[in-house]
Protein backbone atom coordinates (compact mmCIF):
# COMPACT_ATOMS: atom_id res chain seq x y z
CA UNK A 1 0.00 0.00 0.00
CA UNK A 2 1.25 3.64 -0.72
CA UNK A 3 1.92 6.17 2.13
CA UNK A 4 2.73 9.80 2.59
CA UNK A 5 5.29 9.97 5.23
CA UNK A 6 5.84 13.16 8.13
CA UNK A 7 7.47 13.74 10.75
CA UNK A 8 6.18 16.17 13.42
CA UNK A 9 8.66 17.27 16.05
CA UNK A 10 10.01 13.67 17.23
CA UNK A 11 5.92 11.82 15.92
CA UNK A 12 6.26 9.71 12.46
CA UNK A 13 2.65 10.48 10.83
CA UNK A 14 1.68 8.10 7.82
CA UNK A 15 -1.25 8.55 5.69
CA UNK A 16 -2.36 5.17 4.43
CA UNK A 17 -3.08 5.93 0.56
CA UNK A 18 -5.30 2.63 0.01
CA UNK A 19 -8.92 2.58 0.24
CA UNK A 20 -9.03 -1.35 2.62
CA UNK A 21 -6.85 -2.37 5.24
CA UNK A 22 -6.94 -6.14 4.44
CA UNK A 23 -6.47 -9.77 3.59
CA UNK A 24 -4.79 -8.27 0.80
CA UNK A 25 -2.69 -5.24 2.26
CA UNK A 26 -2.24 -6.09 5.90
CA UNK A 27 0.86 -7.69 5.98
CA UNK A 28 2.34 -5.32 3.91
CA UNK A 29 1.14 -2.45 6.15
CA UNK A 30 2.17 -4.32 8.96
CA UNK A 31 5.84 -4.62 7.71
CA UNK A 32 5.91 -1.42 6.74
CA UNK A 33 4.90 0.39 10.35
CA UNK A 34 6.89 -2.42 12.27
CA UNK A 35 10.02 -1.60 10.72
CA UNK A 36 8.94 2.31 11.26
CA UNK A 37 8.38 1.45 14.78
CA UNK A 38 11.75 0.26 15.97
CA UNK A 39 13.21 3.69 15.08
CA UNK A 40 10.19 5.87 15.54
CA UNK A 41 8.23 4.36 18.33
CA UNK A 42 5.73 7.65 18.59
CA UNK A 43 3.21 6.58 15.30
CA UNK A 44 0.06 8.33 13.92
CA UNK A 45 -1.61 6.44 11.51
CA UNK A 46 -3.69 8.61 9.36
CA UNK A 47 -6.60 6.44 7.70
CA UNK A 48 -8.91 9.38 5.94
CA UNK A 49 -8.88 7.30 2.96
CA UNK A 50 -9.55 3.79 4.61
CA UNK A 51 -12.78 2.84 3.57
CA UNK A 52 -12.53 -0.92 5.37
CA UNK A 53 -10.95 -2.75 7.69
CA UNK A 54 -11.85 -6.66 8.08
CA UNK A 55 -9.62 -8.82 10.81
CA UNK A 56 -6.34 -9.03 9.18
CA UNK A 57 -6.50 -5.59 9.11
CA UNK A 58 -7.05 -5.32 12.98
CA UNK A 59 -4.44 -7.89 13.92
CA UNK A 60 -2.03 -5.71 11.67
CA UNK A 61 -2.90 -3.11 13.89
CA UNK A 62 -2.31 -4.52 16.79
CA UNK A 63 1.25 -5.95 15.88
CA UNK A 64 2.54 -2.50 15.27
CA UNK A 65 1.04 -1.17 18.16
CA UNK A 66 2.78 -3.74 20.46
CA UNK A 67 5.91 -3.21 18.65
CA UNK A 68 5.53 0.66 19.03
CA UNK A 69 4.78 0.24 22.83
CA UNK A 70 8.18 -2.18 22.90
CA UNK A 71 10.20 0.43 21.28
CA UNK A 72 8.70 2.70 24.57
CA UNK A 73 5.98 5.01 22.29
CA UNK A 74 2.99 3.96 20.90
CA UNK A 75 0.56 4.05 18.49
CA UNK A 76 -2.24 5.98 17.73
CA UNK A 77 -4.95 6.42 14.55
CA UNK A 78 -6.60 9.32 13.51
CA UNK A 79 -9.52 10.22 10.90
CA UNK A 80 -11.58 7.29 11.15
CA UNK A 81 -14.18 7.05 8.86
CA UNK A 82 -17.35 5.46 10.01
CA UNK A 83 -17.56 1.49 8.47
CA UNK A 84 -13.74 1.65 10.40
CA UNK A 85 -14.92 3.25 13.62
CA UNK A 86 -17.79 0.35 13.37
CA UNK A 87 -15.12 -2.44 13.15
CA UNK A 88 -12.95 -1.03 15.79
CA UNK A 89 -15.66 -0.20 18.12
CA UNK A 90 -17.45 -4.09 17.39
CA UNK A 91 -14.23 -5.60 17.70
CA UNK A 92 -13.52 -3.61 20.93
CA UNK A 93 -9.90 -2.72 19.58
CA UNK A 94 -10.69 0.95 20.86
CA UNK A 95 -10.02 -0.21 24.26
CA UNK A 96 -6.37 -1.11 22.88
CA UNK A 97 -5.82 1.75 20.50
CA UNK A 98 -6.64 5.28 21.05
CA UNK A 99 -8.10 7.00 18.30
CA UNK A 100 -8.40 10.62 17.56
CA UNK A 101 -10.66 13.00 15.39
CA UNK A 102 -7.72 14.28 13.67
CA UNK A 103 -4.48 14.58 12.71
CA UNK A 104 -3.40 17.54 14.71
CA UNK A 105 -5.05 15.85 18.12
CA UNK A 106 -3.37 12.31 17.65
CA UNK A 107 -0.12 14.24 17.48
CA UNK A 108 -1.21 16.29 20.07
CA UNK A 109 -2.13 12.93 21.84
CA UNK A 110 1.33 12.34 22.63
CA UNK A 111 2.49 15.47 24.58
Amino acid sequence: MNTNLEVVNDITVIELLGESLDAVSSEEVKSQLCGLAAEHPRLVVDMNRVGFLDSSGCGALVTVQHRCREAGGDLRLCNISDPVQTVLDITRLTRVVSVSPTREAAVAAFA
